[in-house]
């Protein structure tokens, strides 16, 4: 019993499942297969594993606080678009902040389970994180009063 009251983040595995040590709870998952990036261009539609993202420009501007919804500056942006897995190292500027968040602190203070992170995924353009899909926007790339065009990239996350 030792194994599973140290400390958070330990993992057994098996050729088809991980058990995995999170906080107080053991938490039991098959295991998934890597996700790669994908690239999106002005509008349309990609797959990332068993996720789908629409975007659309322009359209209503209306503020949502859906999590599957991303509501951005598109003349902030460089496309195409890049969607793909997080990773070590990634930062953002989340939606009200004015410095820099690494991901990995913005998950753990998110408390998002340890076999959820390896789902999280981010949009970025020219190399900077916009979203954190499901998450939250980049402060830098949010709607303010002087956007003129607006792109609404919108996430469908398997049943």
């Amino acid at each position: 019993m030792g194994a599973f009251s140290g400390q958070s983040g330990k993992r057994f595995l098996s050729a088809t499942h991980e058990l995995v040590v999170d906080r107080e709870d053991l938490i039991l998952v098959q295991q998934a297969s890597e996700l790669k990036e994908t690239w999106i261009a002005v509008s349309g539609k990609a797959v990332l594993g068993d996720m789908t993202m629409s975007l659309k420009s322009g359209g209503d501007v209306s503020l949502t606080s859906e999590k599957n919804v991303a509501m951005l500056d598109r003349n902030k942006l460089t496309f195409p678009l890049c969607w793909r897995p997080w990773r070590e190292g990634d930062y953002f500027y989340p939606l009200g902040m004015k410095h820099r968040k690494n991901v990995s602190d913005f998950l753990i203070d998110a408390k998002v389970p340890l076999p959820d992170k390896r789902t999280v995924s981010v949009l970025e353009s020219n190399g900077e994180i916009v979203w954190l899909v499901g998450f939250r926007i980049d402060d830098r790339y949010k709607l303010t009063e002087g956007t003129t065009e607006s792109l609404v990239a919108t996430i469908e996350f398997p049943q």
